[in-house]
């Protein structure tokens, strides 16, 4: 009976290193571990990293084979996410990559619109830079001054519907900056009457209607 035990301990013993392998060769693979998993999660695609203002996630989202026009499921674009978040540094390498500088949402704004709508006022100035153009308007019929007009709790309610952080009195400030660089670069107001446009968020307000034109230079 002695000699049964010793050998029933003896071949367990034996019997450990080898499973202890097999266990470390498992969580080992690439595939083979919940952990694997959990981080391929984390790689955000073109629309995030460009919300997020991202150098890097934006680069590795492009190298992974982000659209760089294509619009998410909210139909907004990587520039104007870029635009929206208030990420000036990320616009030029956006636009370098392919991004169109006056290309549409799925509401017909451009970056530029969507720019001035939050008051991102470095931002617009960029995109001025890199070719914007200022005589456009959505499919509400407002361009980028005309955004600039509605009201702050259709703003605020629009924001953070997209998951924006704003602040009323820098999206009021960045808009009067917004304003001024626009008309710097030849945008003319012409004010017309209220249309009632917009229900949003039980919100019903008239909008002003302003069209626009560049100054040839």
């Amino acid at each position: 009976m002695t000699t049964v035990k010793t050998k029933n301990y003896q071949l367990g013993i034996l019997n450990r290193p080898f499973l202890l392998l097999i266990l470390m060769a498992w969580a080992a693979l690439p595939s083979g571990g919940q952990e694997a998993d959990r981080t391929s999660t984390r790689l955000p695609d073109l629309w995030t990293a460009a919300k997020r203002g991202s150098l890097e996630e934006i680069h590795n989202a492009l190298a992974s084979g982000g659209k760089i026009n294509a619009q998410d499921a909210n139909g907004i674009t990587p520039l104007c996410w870029a635009a929206m978040s208030g990420h000036k540094d990320a616009v030029a390498p956006l636009v370098e990559a392919g991004a169109d500088v006056n290309g549409r949402n799925g509401d017909g704004a451009t970056p530029l619109i969507a720019a001035a709508f939050l008051g991102r006022t470095k931002v617009v100035k960029t995109l001025l830079e890199h070719g914007a153009r200022i005589d456009v308007i959505n499919d509400e019929g407002n361009g980028p001054l005309a955004v600039m007009e509605i009201h702050w709790e259709t703003t605020a309610y629009k924001a953070r519907a997209l998951g924006i952080d704003v602040d009323k009195y820098q999206v009021r400030l960045g808009r009067k900056g917004s304003a001024e660089i626009l008309r710097e670069y030849g945008a003319v107001e012409e004010r017309g009457s209220l249309t009632g446009l917009a229900v949003l968020a039980g919100v019903v307000g008239g909008v002003t209607w302003l069209s626009y034109r560049a100054k040839k230079k």
